[in-house]
């Protein structure tokens, strides 16, 4: 029976679930292996939320319920994908539900309030998603030694798209959602468009929820732009591409992971070709782990993206490691799960290699995509330079 969305909602603030194989021998006086999701689970952004936990919870069930003789245990709390909110949830993980690692929160503004938390409480934090560039001045040796990042921040991005944006764009346009997410990303390019020849035209940001966006495709029309940086997720991108459809805006389209997903197909409905031609820049494409795609699709009759695979790999892949590697050492503590992280070595995943550098920080591939004929493609795979 798949998991609805509203299924998810109903589990409130936060949700212990225990996943075991049926089949697995555990030690019957071991505590379990606590996790925490810190994710929007409600308002705009739940649909963040409710694919971030899927993503977690197959990792969970991969790993056969258990890791070692430990069972695994997920909490999962609300933080709503705002720092406000964001507070509260994250100690609630850290000192009512006693979590031993963290995963999320997937919101840039809620990365960034909860880093004093984390760092007060001393519990081991992956960020999988948050990509705002200050997230980076503020993690590892010497700043919060507890904060792990495992996708590229914007300024790598920016970095390497905007050279590619160069190649077909003089007069660029921003338009970004009106959160730390929005604009970090939009202050990255704003630093590196000059560096290649591009001239920035305007820039705009939206609020959460907004649904006509008319007002700011006159301002584009208006600016002479050729080219529009769309830093938006997908139910915000379908609306936005829709209308600069009606309003006869023709002109090139890159965003920041929002559009070339197969998320985004589904949301578009009938129009399966609605994204067409528009280039994606992001840490996860797809069609860059069919198998793992398929996986996810097959688990939970929903389409992968960059939200919910990214959960998955974390956990799965990275938090996993540490775990079995702090278990092997003989001591299971967060401090031991931390020192694990520090020192994680994960060559050749489906992201690119993995490690840590002194901010903590990884350097996935940035994938460079678009869709033709409504299927994806895959333009360029790229290290990502290092900060």
């Amino acid at each position: 029976m798949h998991l609805r969305l509203k299924e998810f909602l109903a589990l409130g603030m936060a949700a212990a679930v225990t996943v075991a194989a049926p089949t697995l021998s555990l030690a019957k006086d071991l505590p379990p292996i606590k996790i925490g999701l810190a994710a929007p689970m409600t308002g705009p952004n739940a649909v963040v939320g409710e694919g971030a936990e899927r993503g977690v919870r197959l990792a969970i069930e991969d790993l056969g319920g258990a890791i070692g003789d430990r069972k695994l245990q997920l909490s999962v709390v609300d933080d709503k994908c705002t720092p406000g909110d964001a507070v509260p949830a994250i100690r609630r993980l850290v000192d009512q539900e006693e979590v031993d690692a963290i995963i999320g929160p997937m919101c840039s503004g809620s990365a960034l309030a909860a880093l004093p938390i984390i760092q007060e409480g001393g519990v081991p934090q992956l960020s999988v998603t948050a990509s705002n560039p200050d997230i980076y001045d503020q993690m590892g040796v010497g700043r919060n030694d507890w904060a792990f990042r495992l996708n590229l921040d914007d300024k790598i991005i920016a970095k390497s798209m905007t050279s590619f944006i160069s190649k077909n764009t003089k007069k660029l346009f921003i338009v970004g959602l009106n959160n730390d997410f929005g604009r970090g990303a939009a202050a990255a390019y704003k630093a590196e468009v000059g560096n290649f020849g591009v001239q920035l035209v305007g820039t705009e940001f939206y609020d959460d929820g907004t649904t006509d966006f008319r007002s700011i495709l006159t301002k584009i029309k208006q600016a002479g732009a050729d080219g529009v940086m769309a830093i938006m997720v997908e139910q915000d991108s379908v609306p936005f591409l829709r209308q600069m459809k009606e309003v006869g805006l023709n002109l090139r389209v890159y965003s920041r992971g929002g559009v070339v997903t197969p998320l985004f197909v589904q949301m578009a409905g009938n129009d399966r070709t609605l994204g067409d031609g528009v280039v994606d820049a992001s840490y996860w494409a797809a069609g860059m782990d069919p198998e793992g795609e398929a996986h996810y699709q097959a688990r939970w009759n929903s389409p992968a993206n960059t939200h919910r695979m990214l959960a998955y790999y974390g956990m799965k892949l990275v938090l996993a490691d540490a775990i079995k590697r702090a278990l092997a050492a003989g001591d299971l503590t967060r401090a031991s799960i931390r020192d694990a992280l520090k020192t994680t070595k994960l060559p050749g995943t489906p992201l690119g290699d993995i490690s840590f550098d002194d901010h903590h920080q990884a350097y996935p591939l940035m994938l460079v995509s678009t869709i033709k004929d409504g299927k994806f493609v895959i333009i360029d795979k790229l290290a990502g330079a290092h900060r």
